[in-house]
């Protein structure tokens, strides 16, 4: 599932013609990024309260396991759409 947020923020947002980021964390075993299925702007990922987002990747892509994840794992990575 992929969340959209909209959450009022005082800092300015980037967006690369209209898209937002996806937010990532990296996989404790291998170090690859894996997409946690947010998209959102660094503004927004601050304000984040995570108890309203699943924190599980259920099967990791790169190693096959589940991993959770805490808010200073996260981080952004532009969508360039395709």
């Amino acid at each position: 599932m992929i969340y959209d947020f909209e959450i009022e923020s005082s800092k300015p947002t980037r967006k690369i013609d209209g898209l937002m980021s996806q937010v990532f964390m990296n996989c404790p075993n291998t170090e690859k990024p894996v997409y946690v299925g947010l998209n959102m702007e660094w503004g927004q990922l601050e304000a984040l309260d995570l108890a309203s987002v699943d924190q599980r990747i259920k099967k990791c892509p790169h190693c096959g396991q589940e991993h959770r994840f805490e808010k200073n794992d996260l981080f952004l990575r532009a969508d360039g759409g395709g």
